[in-house]
């Protein structure tokens, strides 16, 4: 991996992107300390987070169902602190 600074990434973004497009992983640095990253996009499993997406949806689904009462059988409190889980 290499390491670039600010003022160099700013200056060179171009170069850096084309970099990155062959595989090259390119740590931005601020006064040493690493402050972003830019790697390469993963083309191995095109599709995967929008998998992830509808998983994490269908679960959140699921969770609402198992806990949906309606909101006559609720105090106020209740509904909020529903709300906030």
């Amino acid at each position: 991996m290499k390491n670039a600074g600010v003022f160099e990434a700013k200056t060179h973004f171009s170069q850096m992107v084309e970099q990155v497009l062959l595989g090259e992983t390119i740590a931005i640095t601020r006064h040493g300390q690493e402050v972003a990253r830019l790697v390469p996009p993963n083309l191995s499993k095109p599709g995967s987070n929008i998998k992830d997406a509808i998983l994490g949806i269908k679960a959140l689904q699921k969770r609402i169902a198992a806990r949906a009462q309606k909101p006559d059988d609720m105090s106020v409190k209740d509904m909020i602190n529903w709300g906030r889980e």
